[in-house]
């Protein structure tokens, strides 16, 4: 068979080619020209690639080469090399947090190892404080403060 402009031997029944590589389509998956890796279930037909393996994208995700379960039914993004839940939780710094308040708000910030919602609270040097002075507020050390009321 050509592959690339290279003639090369067929590898049996499933015989494709993965750029100028032949590769067996169904023991395996073309994830870029010349780069084949081992199908995770021989002849499944929606194998993605992750890295140096593949997996099914139904069940599965691949974070920074890593694959991982899925989490959520659908509301699945991945956090460092790990995948979670967008709805009841947050990404910060590759470290997951569960929401402290209403899950699924779009407001959530992360401060230090917590969450919140930045439309009541801010982070002061890793503490979640409220906003006293609304979008005015100010932070001094951990604790937020209104500075058209209040005096450093």
């Amino acid at each position: 068979m050509c592959c690339g402009g290279h003639v090369s031997r067929r590898q049996g029944k499933g015989s494709s080619c993965c750029g100028s590589t032949v590769f067996n389509h169904i023991t395996q998956v073309c994830c870029s020209p010349g780069k084949v890796v081992p199908r995770y279930i021989i002849g499944e037909k929606n194998a993605k690639c992750c890295g140096a393996l593949s997996y099914n994208p139904d069940s599965h995700m691949c974070c920074n080469n890593k694959v991982t379960l899925k989490r959520g039914s659908g509301s699945t993004n991945c956090c460092g090399d790990r995948s979670y839940n967008f709805v009841t939780e947050v990404c910060c710094n590759g470290n997951t947090i569960v929401l402290r308040y209403q899950p699924g708000a779009p407001n959530a910030k992360c401060c230090g190892s917590k969450s919140y919602d930045e439309r009541n609270s801010m982070c002061c040097n890793d503490h979640v404080t409220p906003l006293i002075g609304g979008q005015s507020t100010q932070c001094c050390g951990p604790t937020g403060y209104d500075p058209h009321t209040q005096v450093l």
